[in-house]
């Protein structure tokens, strides 16, 4: 905003007429000075509008995670669905990740559960 101002004012400067030449420096203050301080309240008024528009996610993905728990507490209208794949039952964690998807059931988080390729 302030160089264009300053823009503003040179160009201003060099082509005001011969007429207006004993009020020059008041039309170059007086078109700058809405130009410098008051040309970004549109930006800034949008950019609060946009901030206070808060989209939520139509639907979430993931793995076994606590942040599928934290995020269906965020959006409860979203469709939040926990992925485990299938593995046997030998593997490490394995029922523990079975555990919490149980849990994520309980709290309307859906579950995958899919077979390893």
């Amino acid at each position: 905003m302030i160089l264009f101002a300053l823009i503003q004012a040179i160009l201003l400067f060099l082509f005001i007429p011969k007429e207006a030449e004993e009020n020059k420096w008041m039309i170059i203050g007086l078109s700058n000075f809405s130009t410098v301080f008051f040309g970004p309240t549109s930006l800034i008024g949008q950019t609060y509008y946009q901030l206070n528009l808060t989209p939520a996610p139509e639907a979430i993905y993931g793995y076994t995670s606590t942040a599928l728990h934290t995020l269906k507490k965020l959006f409860p209208t979203a469709r939040v669905v926990n992925i485990l794949f299938q593995s046997p039952e030998d593997k490490p964690f394995y029922q523990d990740y079975v555990m919490c998807s149980e849990y994520y059931q309980k709290n309307g988080i859906e579950w995958i559960n899919e077979p390893l390729p």
